[in-house]
Formats: C-alpha cells, structure tokens, sequence
C-alpha cells in the first residue's frame, strides 16, 4: 500500500512515469523510474493561423456631374442644366438643326438651311434700301418739259408703281439770270409741269406727289459759265423706298 501511494505521488508530481497497461490495477502499477531532466517532453506545434482573404478594392461608381444621364468621361457637354433632354455625347438636343439647342430655340422646326439667331428664329434680311434720281432739264426763261425727257420721266414712274407706298417731292431750279423773285417763279412752274407729266402720262397718281420751287438758291454748277447755267436749269427728284 505504501508502495503504491509512493508511486501515485511521483506521477501527479512528475517524478516518474508508468505504463498504461499496469493502470487497469493500482496494485499493478509498474514504475518505470524517475524523469530524467534530460527527458526529452513531445513538443504540441500550433495549428497554423487561418489565411486572410486579400482585400480587393472595389471600383468607385461612375460620376454624372450634371445629372443628364451621362457619366462625366464621356459627356461632351459638361454643366447641361438639369432636366434638358441629352444625346449619346451628353449634349442638348438640336431637332431642326439650326445650330441653336431645342431648349433655346424659341422657333422649333426652322427649315433645314435656313439662317437664324440666337434664339433660333430665321434672321431677317437687314433693310435695303432702293432710290432713283429725276433729272429734267430746261431752256433758259421756260417751263416746258421737251419730250427729250419723257424717258426719263417714264423711269420715275415704274419705279413709284414698284414701289406705291412711296411719295415724290419734285424740286424746281433756275440759274441766276433775272430777279430772285421771278426764278423762285418760273422753278415752281418747272416743278409743276414735271409733276404733271408724271399723273397724266404715267399715270402716278397727284396725292403722291408735291412740287417745289427754290429759284436759284441751289446751284449745283458755275453760273458763270453757259454749261454751269445749263446744268442749273433743272427739275430733281431723288426717291427712295425700302426693298421688302
């Protein structure tokens, strides 16, 4: 018994080993000696640490600054005002394709060529302005249109028919020969006699047309001179309308 308790107590202490086989029966334990501290103890190795999984970053999603459905990259738009219909490229629609966005063209379906502003309407042509000149001229001290002229007073004419909207003031001039007050005269009668060949020759109507005599206040030639007097001894007009 003693025996026994003493081999018990080298084992729990570590003094001693025994063998398997002799512990069915504690009276037959074997001892197998003291451990030696040259006793080489199995080492237990740890169970190998698991394996992080990789960190894969993940792609960050696609930017639409202006929110028109297409991503910045290939937006050729950029800054489109939020809720303007977009193509492929991100830029507004043109559906006339008059150069002008639909969401600024203020005229939709401007025919395909046409010139327009900025708001998209077709540009209107910048007024022309047409004129012609009458130039009557007359013997020294008369009032009478020679019919030299009458082609020239014909050109008058179908010009105001092209044009009815326009009215004519027939200017009246005289050289300097005589008294001021008998030129003023004489260029009224001048003036006249031409208004009158353009009603009832050419039928322009009268309400359209108005006659003035300046005398010899306005030469446009040397009164010095037979050819100056010549030129200054003339009926004028210059009329001018807007080609529509």
């Amino acid at each position: 018994m003693k025996l026994t308790m003493r081999i018990m107590l080298a084992v729990f202490f570590g003094l001693a080993v025994v063998k398997p086989a002799c512990a069915v029966d504690w009276s037959k334990w074997c001892f197998l000696g003291p451990i030696h501290k040259s006793s080489k103890v199995a080492k237990v190795e740890k169970a190998p640490e698991p394996v992080k999984a990789a960190v894969v970053p993940v792609p960050a999603a696609p930017v639409d600054s202006d929110g028109d459905g297409v991503i910045d990259s290939l937006d050729k738009c950029p800054n489109t005002p939020k809720g303007v219909s977009v193509d492929a490229n991100g830029c507004p629609l043109d559906s006339d394709s008059d150069g002008v966005y639909d969401y600024l063209d203020k005229c939709p379906d401007t025919p395909k060529g046409t010139p327009v502003n900025a708001n998209g309407c077709p540009q209107l042509k910048a007024d022309e302005k047409v004129s012609i000149q009458l130039n009557v001229l007359f013997d020294t001290g008369k009032a009478v249109v020679k019919p030299d002229f009458d082609t020239e007073i014909k050109k008058v004419a179908d010009f105001m028919n092209n044009y009815p909207e326009v009215k004519a003031e027939i200017e009246g001039h005289t050289d300097n020969v005589g008294a001021e007050a008998m030129n003023v005269s004489l260029s009224q009668k001048r003036a006249d006699a031409v208004s009158q060949a353009l009603s009832t020759k050419f039928g322009i109507a009268a309400s359209r047309l108005s006659a003035k005599g300046y005398g010899s206040a306005k030469p446009i030639a040397d009164n010095k001179t037979v050819e100056g007097k010549a030129k200054n001894r003339r009926v004028i007009a210059t009329i001018e309308a807007i080609k529509k």
